[in-house]
């Protein structure tokens, strides 16, 4: 009798193994290989065929891009309404670009038209577009404080950069800055409570200024930086990343910040911040094989790194992390087939 219970007993422990029992974790495709929970919830789900690129997200609503950078034939504007069917909002064919959501108004959306009649586009409803601004731009910057200013990046050639602000919510602009010493800007960022304390990241490092645009200094000249997050808690320090390594810059001096168990090999994709939960999250990718990625999200605080979550998976993740802008516990990941919400505890 005990031999027939002990083997019964065996028998249940490995099929809990074995059908995987990670609590507060949702298994439901065959392409997710495992997850460890770190007081986190996971929840997947696909997105359409057509290289769709999440933009903006609010509670079950969505909106993605759809497009492929060749042949550059077209792009459009999709929009979900439950994390799962989405419809299209607008297309614009014969054009390349990006679309740009107003984080503090999703009816608002501006599209930056990189071919054809280059320049930007605004709509406050999806269906009817003015052009705003003629020529061709790089990237809109939307202030985090002042909610009517917006700011635009320009490349020149073959170096330098200028930038132009608005203050009317894009329909008027004007001439802000150039710096020329610039290769190729591909981000601007502006301390949340100090507009005149500016940052660069371009293809020739991280770029600081701290009178408005006037005077510029290239603070990091190692790599690439490929985004940038104020510390909420204390506005004195700005990590940033370059795909090697995660840094903390403050009042002048850069220090790298170690992420626990990270391997050489794993690359630093994104990182974001948000003030009102007062976090910084950093996302990890490490190629296993051509197959088989494991992806690792950090919380960033008193310039240590904790691991948060951590999941294997068969599709490489983009560089990115979307916040949900109606819950602060929830964020996204995405590859070009599936959308990862992640729920914080």
């Amino acid at each position: 009798m005990w031999s027939i219970l002990k083997k019964t007993m065996i028998f249940f422990i490995i099929t809990i193994i074995l059908s995987g029992c990670w609590p507060n974790v949702e298994r439901n495709k065959k392409n997710l290989f495992r997850i460890d929970n770190f007081q986190v919830k996971i929840t997947q789900y696909p997105l359409p065929e057509g290289f769709f690129r999440p933009l903006w997200i609010g509670g079950t609503t969505v909106f993605a891009q759809q497009g492929q950078d060749y042949p550059k034939k077209f792009i459009s504007l999709y929009e979900s309404k439950d994390l799962k069917n989405y419809n299209l909002v607008v297309q614009f064919p014969n054009q390349f670009g990006q679309f740009f959501i107003n984080p503090k108004n999703n009816k608002e959306i501006y599209f930056i038209s990189y071919t054809g009649e280059q320049g930007v586009y605004k709509s406050k409803d999806g269906g009817k577009w003015h052009k705003i601004f003629q020529g061709k731009v790089e990237k809109i910057i939307f202030d985090p404080k002042s909610p009517d200013t917006y700011y635009l990046i320009q490349n020149k050639e073959p170096i330098g950069v200028k930038v132009y602000i608005s203050r009317d919510g894009g329909e008027h602009w004007n001439f802000k800055f150039s710096v020329q010493e610039i290769f190729y800007a591909t981000q601007l960022f502006i301390n949340p409570l100090n507009e005149k304390q500016i940052y660069i990241t371009a293809r020739n490092g991280l770029w600081e200024s701290l009178d408005g645009g006037k005077h510029w200094q290239n603070v990091f000249l190692d790599g690439e930086p490929r985004g940038i997050a104020f510390d909420p808690v204390d506005l004195k320090n700005l990590y940033f990343i370059d795909g090697r390594g995660l840094y903390r810059l403050r009042e002048g001096k850069i220090e790298e910040v170690k992420l626990p168990a990270i391997h050489q090999e794993e690359e630093i994709l994104g990182i974001i911040g948000r003030d009102d939960t007062k976090k910084i999250f950093v996302l990890t990718l490490k190629e296993i094989n051509k197959s088989h990625y494991e992806i690792s999200l950090y919380q960033i605080y008193e310039n240590k790194a904790k691991i948060v979550a951590s999941l294997e998976h068969s599709e490489r993740i983009l560089e990115e992390i979307i916040f949900d802008s109606e819950n602060p516990n929830n964020l996204y990941i995405f590859s070009y087939k599936n959308l990862f919400k992640i729920t914080l505890k």
